[in-house]
Order: C-alpha cells, then sequence, then structure tokens
C-alpha cells in the first residue's frame, strides 16, 4: 500500500496551486494568515486550514438536506477563520470547489471540475475558471483580512445553477427573489437574513442594486462575486 504524505503550511498551498495548475485551472488566492495552518495530502485537489468538518462539505452543503448549513458554518467563522477544497467525481465529472470564511464573508463555492480536463468545447474548464477569477477578483481581497465577523454568505453552486445570498445587515434582507413555498427553509444564526436567491421571477437586477456605493463592501462584493460567476459582469474591482 502506498504511503500517504501530508503536507503543511506553504507546501500545501504549493500542492494545491500545482495541481491547478496541472489541469489548466485557475487556483484560488488563499488569505494569508490561514496559510500556515493549511494540511492536505501531497499533490491532492483537497486542502484545509482550520477546517474541522468532513471533505464532502466542499460538495454538498447546498443539499436540502444540509438545512442547518450554512448556520453552522457562519457561527464557527465567527470564532475562527478557515478555508477549506475538496471534490469528488460521479463516474461522469468530478465536482469541486471552496468553502471558506474570512474577512467578513463566508462562501461555498461548488463547480464542474470537467473531470479535471475541457470543457464541452474542448478549451478548458471555463465554468470553474470563471467561478473562481470571480472569487479571486471581488471576494479574495476582504477574506485577506483575519477575524473579521462574518457579515455575508453566499452559497454559490453553477452546476446546479443556483445561488443564495444571506447577510447580518437586516436592511437587505428581501431585496431579491426568496426561496420558493416548499423549498428547505434555511437554518440561520441570529441576527441573519437571506438577501436573494437566482430564481428569475422579475428580480432581474436586483444584485447589481445592491451593488451601489451606499451598501457595505462585503455585500457589494458578494453581489459583484456573482454577477461576474454568472457570466454578467466584467467590470475591474472596487
Amino acid at each position: 500500500m502506498e504511503e500517504i504524505t501530508y503536507v503543511e503550511g506553504e507546501a500545501s498551498r504549493q500542492t494545491l496551486m500545482k495541481v491547478h495548475h496541472t489541469f489548466n485551472l485557475v487556483a484560488p488566492i488563499i488569505p494569508e494568515h490561514l496559510i500556515p495552518a493549511m494540511r492536505g495530502e501531497e499533490g491532492a485537489y483537497k486542502q484545509f486550514a482550520n477546517f474541522p468538518w468532513d471533505p464532502m462539505v466542499c460538495y454538498m452543503l447546498e443539499f436540502p438536506g444540509e438545512r442547518h448549513a450554512p448556520a453552522v458554518y457562519i457561527e464557527h467563522g465567527m470564532t475562527t477563520d478557515f478555508f477549506g477544497t475538496g471534490s469528488r467525481s460521479n463516474g461522469y465529472n468530478s465536482m469541486g470547489g471552496v468553502v471558506a470564511c474570512s474577512g467578513g464573508i463566508f462562501i461555498s463555492q461548488q463547480d464542474t471540475l470537467s473531470s479535471f480536463g475541457y470543457d464541452e468545447d474542448g478549451l478548458e474548464p471555463k465554468s470553474y475558471n470563471q467561478s473562481m477569477e470571480a472569487f479571486n477578483m471581488y471576494l479574495a481581497p476582504l477574506m485577506n483580512r483575519p477575524f473579521v465577523e462574518p457579515s455575508v454568505a453566499i452559497i454559490y453552486s453553477e452546476y446546479r445553477n443556483d445561488f443564495l445570498l444571506f447577510s447580518s445587515v437586516k436592511e437587505l434582507w428581501g431585496a431579491g427573489p426568496q426561496i420558493q413555498e416548499g423549498g428547505p427553509q434555511w437554518i440561520l444564526p441570529d441576527g441573519w437574513g437571506l438577501v436573494g436567491t437566482s430564481a428569475e421571477d422579475g428580480y432581474i437586477g436586483w444584485l447589481n442594486v445592491i451593488n451601489h456605493p451606499i451598501y457595505p463592501e462585503e455585500i457589494r462584493a458578494a453581489a459583484r462575486y456573482l454577477l461576474h460567476a454568472k457570466g454578467q459582469l466584467n467590470i475591474p474591482p472596487f
């Protein structure tokens, strides 16, 4: 049996970068203060920092059965910044992404890894790279601030074409379409509410509305991230 080698700190970050570069994937920018806490298997996509949950969280967080998510993850982020990447295969494609909380932002980003290969056009893993470019451009700069209490939470699933946006800023609750009747009712920490979902029910442009200077930079970053990830925004970061 082949012995598993674990790497830590900068070596863990480097192995994550190498996996991405090998398969022509855009790698996530990891908050600098979390790099010393990183740990994972050498050469593996799965790398973690202060991450106490099963790696499958990085794939399954948005499932309806996870009613308590993101409450437990937001609450953990109120005491400890964390970062994690994880993936799985269904036999046809590989799916994976990032679950992290830092700098006032919680993010669950799931995407198709195209079996660590090419998209349907034979060009590149376009959707994954677009999502990660949005992460790096709009969220990573703010997430590089250590020990800022979370005020924004994003659950984004490219391969399910869906997202949820939560916030502790009460004035933003209900800015976008809400969860449809009969849908999963997410349990949130006290003082948190749903800003909106991806549902198209006449709220076209609501993400652009909250991308206004009157709102906190964390929620504006979240709006720009979602617009960019969905291919609807391509402007310089604030």
